[in-house]
C-alpha cells in the first residue's frame, strides 16, 4: 500500500489523520509517517487497511460514524 493509497483510503472515509489513527488503533504519528512515504504499512496494519478499501467496509464505517 502506498502513502497515496493511505490517503485516498483515509479522505474516502472522510477521516482526519488523528479520526483514522483512532479508528484503526494506532498512533496518529504513524498515519502520517505512511502517508510521507517514512514507514510502509506492514502486518495486520496492512492487511486492515487492504480489507478496508472494500466499499461495503466503507459503508459500514459511513454509516457508523454517522450515528456518533
Amino acid at each position: 500500500m502506498t502513502p497515496d493509497d493511505v490517503i485516498a483510503l483515509r479522505h474516502k472515509l472522510g477521516l482526519s489523520q488523528d479520526a483514522f489513527a483512532s479508528l484503526i488503533d494506532c498512533n496518529p504519528r504513524t498515519v502520517c509517517q505512511w502517508e510521507q512515504g517514512i514507514n510502509q504499512v506492514k502486518g495486520l496494519s496492512l492487511t486492515l487497511l487492504q480489507a478496508m478499501e472494500d466499499e461495503h467496509v466503507v459503508k459500514v464505517i459511513k454509516k457508523w460514524r454517522a450515528k456518533k
